[in-house]
């Protein structure tokens, strides 16, 4: 199968040492970029889990390094995997590296947010989640969506968890969306590392970025887990 040309949108933290990776298929051979469909590479092995997650080594770069978002990079997928709850999943060839063709400017991104309904609402009492029988039922319903906010701000604060034994950093972005309000955890490092300072004194912090709203969403499903896939923000990018 041929390589496929995907513009990166989304590079996430997973469980170390991989990554979720994710973005919109591009034509690279007309005058003008033509955009296509979601595309999340996944790795073919059996040692991921967690259906998104693509260990580092299955997605280093010809040139060095791993992919950033907004980078265009050819990708060397296999097949598409039957996944119900990320339909956009395509397995990789994880004997061949990928390679960077460009990078573009943030600046036009903004004409790429969708306008969903809603981030998938099913009924239930928390918007940070749908249930995995929902997501289910949808058919053919996607799990990545880059929308454009209002209102967005972080909010951070500490807790201790007991299940891992320390303080641990929480970061949520908190923004709404066709007049309905989210709490998303941010799984995007890159933005967490430059824009979002880690506070010490264990106090609830409600963070304004300079950019505002002049920035687009990359919001995923997660993996199930429990019987629910929860809503990440996989990518913050500022438009300005």
């Amino acid at each position: 199968m041929p390589n496929r040309s995907i513009l990166i949108l989304a590079n996430s933290v997973k469980k170390s040492p991989g990554r979720c990776i994710a973005g919109r298929e591009v034509d690279l051979a007309k005058p003008k970029m033509v955009f296509g469909p979601w595309m999340r590479p996944v790795s073919p092995d059996g040692e991921a889990k967690e259906g998104e997650l693509i260990p580092c080594r299955h997605c280093t770069l010809q040139q060095g390094g791993m992919p950033a978002v907004l980078d265009i990079v050819e990708v060397p997928v296999t097949s598409k995997r039957a996944d119900p709850g990320q339909p956009e999943n395509w397995e990789v060839d994880s004997g061949v590296r990928w390679n960077r063709i460009k990078t573009v400017s943030a600046k036009n991104i903004g004409s790429l947010a969708e306008t969903p309904e809603n981030l998938w609402i099913d009924g239930g009492e928390r918007r940070d989640r749908i249930s995995e029988q929902s997501q289910r039922d949808r058919v053919d319903s996607p799990s990545l969506v880059l929308i454009q906010p209002s209102r967005f701000h972080v909010r951070m604060w500490t807790e201790f968890n007991p299940y891992k034994g320390y303080e641990q950093r929480k970061t949520k972005g908190v923004f709404t969306y066709a007049d309905i309000e989210y709490a998303l955890s941010i799984t995007d490092d890159a933005f967490t590392a430059r824009y979002c300072p880690h506070q010490q004194d264990g106090e609830r912090h409600e963070l304004d970025l300079a950019f505002g709203d002049e920035c687009v969403l990359c919001v995923s499903l997660s993996a199930p887990f429990c019987g629910y896939h929860y809503k990440l923000i996989a990518s913050v990018i500022p438009i300005q």
